[in-house]
């Protein structure tokens, strides 16, 4: 007897449980999927459609915001989703709603920001984003993986948008991150030495030159202007953008710290464990980065000459930052 109703109780279990999970777990999608079951009639006006789809897609924004704000809670659940979003346009209407919630969000949360150097930086980010109609921005994560992208997050040189994959972030880190990525989006410096370092007719002429002379003395006058504006664009867009980024994400890191916004990340006090606080940071992070940065040595950069100039150039800004 005991044992027929052990049975009883086991298959009660295994029939009902899923369904009881799926009730229980789907209450961040609860307000989408309700409207989702009660779609116009084919007989509804233009008007009602209109209504029901405006709707609708408030409540698929709605759910993109709620799950930013359960990962900043750090109670973000991946599974979730996998039981709750089964087609594959359900799927893309939520990356879109969640791309749109981690951007925005963490813009707005930064913007208020206690530290006017946080906010202002924020609202900076916002004003360049609104005046762009570029895709400047992509999420990374569970619905979207890329395994071409096994970065926690980037800015893409080429493209000039950055990407972030909340998946390997924890979120006491997601600010930071945001902030390094954005302050290479915001880098105008950057931004110009890409174009000037991908241009293909100086790259050639400067190597045609270079590989017919003895010497770098022998070079025309224009022909080392030329190198030595290209590789200092390579710098701005490699080690310097790297530098001028550290700068501006450890002097808001560490506004944030004074002001609670965040906790001690390890990266980053293991970054400024020789740090002394009366010490210029601008100058401390160039010291750090540039022992980290070795000098290219292939393809054009194999050249005596060009290791030759790039050495004197990087020897000249070692001057400038101390």
């Amino acid at each position: 007897m005991q044992k027929q109703l052990l049975n009883k109780i086991l298959v009660f279990i295994f029939l009902f449980t899923p369904a009881l999970l799926k009730a229980q777990d789907c209450a961040t999608f609860k307000e989408w999927h309700a409207l989702k079951s009660a779609q116009p009639l084919p007989t509804a006006s233009v008007a009602e459609r209109a209504s029901y789809n405006n709707n609708l897609w408030h409540a698929v924004n709605h759910t993109g915001e709620l799950i930013f704000e359960s990962y900043l809670a750090s109670q973000y659940n991946s599974k979730e989703v996998d039981l709750c979003i089964k087609s594959e346009d359900d799927k893309l209407d939520l990356q879109i709603s969640l791309t749109k919630a981690f951007l925005w969000g963490t813009i707005e949360k930064l913007k208020q920001s206690e530290s006017e150097k946080i906010a202002s930086f924020a609202k900076s980010i916002e004003e360049r984003l609104n005046r762009t109609n570029l895709p400047d921005f992509r999420l990374v994560g569970h619905l979207n993986i890329d395994p071409d992208l096994p970065y926690r997050g980037g800015f893409h040189r080429g493209q000039k948008s950055v990407f972030l994959n909340f998946d390997l972030i924890s979120p006491n880190e997601w600010y930071i991150i945001f902030i390094h990525e954005f302050s290479h989006y915001m880098d105008d410096e950057l931004r110009s030495s890409t174009d000037i370092y991908n241009r293909k007719d100086d790259v050639k002429r400067i190597a045609e030159a270079v590989r017919s002379s003895g010497c770098l003395q022998d070079l025309s006058p224009e022909i080392r202007s030329l190198l030595d504006s290209w590789l200092i664009a390579g710098l701005n867009r490699g080690f310097l953008a790297e530098y001028r980024a550290w700068t501006k994400t450890i002097d808001l890191y560490l506004e944030g710290l004074k002001i609670n916004s965040w906790q001690e990340i390890p990266l980053l006090e293991s970054f400024l464990s020789s740090y002394d606080q009366d010490e210029n940071l601008s100058s401390y992070v160039f010291k750090k980065l540039d022992r980290q940065f070795a000098d290219p040595n292939e393809g054009i950069f194999s050249l005596k000459i060009i290791q030759e100039t790039l050495s004197i150039v990087r020897d000249d800004l070692r001057k400038t930052h101390r």
